[in-house]
């Protein structure tokens, strides 16, 4: 068996500008694949992460191929200067996120394929679009949107999310997943908001379409669903409020009994 200590990433593109990564094979990774953090304008384009055909591997990595970071500290103590009173009522650890750092993201024309976790994992408040992707058979959510600050300290709010025009297929998890880890809602403070989800081709077996989790401002129209399998509902909501979703037995072929489902929504 093979050590799991992720020691270093494959390339490492650190306080760059202007950096693209065209038209080339990565077949093994130890770890991490091509991590970027602190720099702008960094495109890949082209590449291809997949182990040698006929090599018996079927995996070209064991992390995230592309991690983009912003700043991650584990147990981190700092210093900061402020401008402002803090708030009333900060008691114990509380989380900073350096939002000047936070990019602006695009995701188009890709395709995912057998990946053993997610396809993509994105949390920015700038504007993510993800677009014409296609994924097939992810382990995971096929797109998963987090929100932590409390185990991998590594991620705020969403703000403004697209995710149009791509093909889900038969996604391990929800095919899209919006899921801040906090503890407590609240429908007036929802973590996440501004998503639109629209003419996208869902192809599932027992998971559902959308499953979101205080997330305000919810758009979901004009998308294609076939579910196989086990009945499951195409929408589960939680702590979600100011949603539009849009199901239409033209976009929508399955049993009559599946639907969409709210929990609290």
């Amino acid at each position: 068996m093979r050590s799991t200590t992720r020691d270093h990433p494959g390339a490492l593109v650190l306080d760059s500008a202007e950096v693209t990564l065209s038209r080339m094979r990565f077949r093994f990774l130890h770890g991490f694949g091509v991590a970027a953090q602190t720099s702008r304008d960094v495109t890949v384009e082209g590449c291809q992460f997949q182990a040698p055909p006929d090599s018996g591997r079927h995996s070209a990595g064991f992390a995230d191929f592309i991690p983009v970071l912003r700043l991650l500290g584990t147990s981190c103590r700092a210093r900061l200067p402020l401008r402002r009173e803090l708030p009333d009522g900060l008691v114990g650890w509380t989380a900073v996120e350096n939002v000047t750092r936070t990019p602006t993201v695009q995701i188009v024309r890709n395709i995912f394929r057998n990946v053993p976790t997610r396809g993509v994992l994105v949390t920015s408040r700038r504007a993510v679009l993800i677009e014409e992707n296609r994924f097939e058979h992810t382990g995971m959510a096929s797109i998963y949107v987090s929100g932590d600050a409390a185990e991998w300290w590594e991620s705020g709010p969403v703000r403004d999310v697209t995710i149009r025009g791509n093909e889900f297929v038969e996604p391990g998890g929800p095919a899209i997943h919006l899921d801040p880890r906090n503890t407590q809602c609240d429908q007036r403070r929802a973590v996440h908001s501004g998503v639109l989800v629209t003419e996208n081709q869902f192809v599932l077996d027992g998971v559902p379409a959308l499953d979101a989790k205080s997330t305000r401002g919810i758009r979901f129209r004009d998308n294609s669903i076939v579910q196989r399998g086990q009945e499951t509902p195409d929408i589960i909501l939680r702590s979600c409020f100011d949603v539009r979703i849009e199901l239409d037995s033209a976009g929508r072929k399955r049993a009559p009994s599946g639907g969409l489902g709210e929990i609290n929504a």
